[in-house]
């Protein structure tokens, strides 16, 4: 029997607004001697029959191996109790709607208490994403177009089920660019252009697992976040130069002067630097810096531009929920009293790596008061979240869907495969996730 260390109880209010999440009462007991077995009718007196109802889907998981499959929703949790839990939360919703209120209120609130999360490393993954050699994904133009600075942008975004990246792909009248991150599997060390999509290593970290890295532009926003509502501590990646930037240094361009000048003494340098964020998506104040190229030596002999992929260590940040990129050059140019950059600013990344330190916490209060996101014939119904902007991941973790909420009630048409899947829905700087199951 599953050692259930406390009742939960719903406590309803006047109106939804009044409404407490639960309560976890510390009552230590190692059965379920509150409920019946059969009907999760109260057998105590001084229990009520939510409690009762709550407590009997507990019994439903009883071997570990049903709570291990499941974990990987999150692929975060590491204490079997708590995987049973969030595993309860998903099946609940199936086995019996009356209830799902009450399951979701105790999952969410579980989570906001608990936050156990597993001290394994996560690494990123992308296996898979291209499957033909030196190709590349920098985005495309689907979605609903918003007029930018130098065009039409679409957002889009890619993730390994852990970690999630921004991409703004953006058509105009002189040709189509983008910003933010690309991956790719290209090998072209030679070409000096905005076009070539390679490291100037010619493969990703560990080519013997994936060839797949990740390139990125730092010219614009830049931001990687982490999927699940999760914060990681103890971050790390590896890093190089893109091609294009590397030659560019070197050998100097069109725009861009060689690093070091003609005599090689000048104190050239090119900066990454990563800013941490907190739970509310804003700076931390804390940062991160590693020398792409450095010619600021006393001894020339020791200055360098990087050609092979170097560990960026980010544990300085500290837990943050996201991590956003910009570089610095020493090559600067003056336009109108605004300075421009002359080098050009992308770098590769790969083996992104941290470990989960906790969820960001849900307002528990409104998570089933706020709105609703179910699924039913081939489509998702949204409920009271107009604005919200949402975001569906299947069972492994991956982005299936994303959409904006534009009224109440509203039918949006949804083709994904068979299981559970987590709607995420922002509205207003709040945060509400739901489950649903496709058939």
């Amino acid at each position: 029997m599953l050692p259930v260390r406390g009742t939960i109880k719903w406590e309803s209010g006047a109106n939804p607004e009044q409404s407490r999440c639960c309560e976890l009462h510390k009552k230590e007991f190692w059965h379920l001697s509150h409920c019946s077995s059969v009907n999760g009718k109260a057998s105590k007196f001084g229990v009520s029959q939510k409690t009762g109802h709550t407590l009997l889907f507990f019994k439903f998981l009883r071997n570990e191996s049903d709570a291990s499959v499941f974990s990987v929703v999150f692929g975060l949790f590491s204490d079997f109790e708590t995987t049973r839990i969030v595993y309860l939360f998903f099946n609940f919703y199936n086995m019996n709607k009356i209830y799902f209120s009450v399951a979701a209120a105790v999952a969410v609130c579980f989570l906001c208490a608990t936050s156990a999360l597993a001290q394994d490393r996560q690494t990123l993954n992308l296996s898979g994403k291209l499957t033909a050699a030196e190709t590349f994904w920098a985005g495309e133009a689907v979605g609903t177009p918003v007029e930018g600075m130098y065009g039409t942008d679409y957002i889009n975004s890619f993730s390994d089920g852990v970690f999630s990246f921004d991409n703004t792909y953006t058509t105009s009248d002189w040709g189509d660019s983008w910003s933010g991150f690309a991956y790719t599997n290209t090998s072209d060390v030679t070409t000096p252009d905005y076009t070539n999509m390679s490291a100037i290593t010619g493969a990703g970290y560990d080519d013997e697992i994936d060839d797949t890295y990740i390139l990125t532009y730092a010219g614009g926003e830049a931001i990687i976040k982490f999927n699940n509502r999760a914060m990681f501590k103890d971050l790390t990646m590896y890093v190089t130069n893109a091609t294009y930037a590397y030659l560019s240094m070197k050998e100097g361009d069109a725009l861009a002067k060689k690093f070091g000048g003609v005599e090689g003494t000048d104190p050239d340098s090119l900066i990454l630097i990563a800013t941490g964020y907190d739970a509310d998506l804003q700076p931390t104040g804390k940062q991160a810096r590693f020398a792409l190229a450095d010619f600021r030596f006393e001894d020339s002999d020791e200055d360098y531009i990087v050609n092979t992929w170097e560990e960026f260590d980010l544990s300085s940040l500290g837990a943050v929920s996201a991590i956003s990129f910009s570089m610095e050059t020493s090559d600067m140019e003056d336009f109108g009293g605004f300075l421009y950059p002359n080098t050009p600013l992308y770098f590769c990344l790969d083996n992104l790596s941290g470990i989960a330190d906790g969820f960001i916490a849900n307002d528990c209060s409104k998570v089933v008061a706020e709105g609703s996101v179910y699924y039913a014939n081939g489509a998702l119904f949204v409920n009271g979240l107009e604005g919200a902007e949402i975001q569906v991941f299947n069972v492994m973790g991956a982005m299936v869907a994303t959409f904006s909420a534009n009224g109440d009630n509203e039918a949006v048409l949804f083709v994904s495969t068979k299981g559970i899947h987590i709607a995420k829905a922002v509205k207003e700087g709040k945060v509400f996730t739901f489950a649903f199951n496709v058939q």
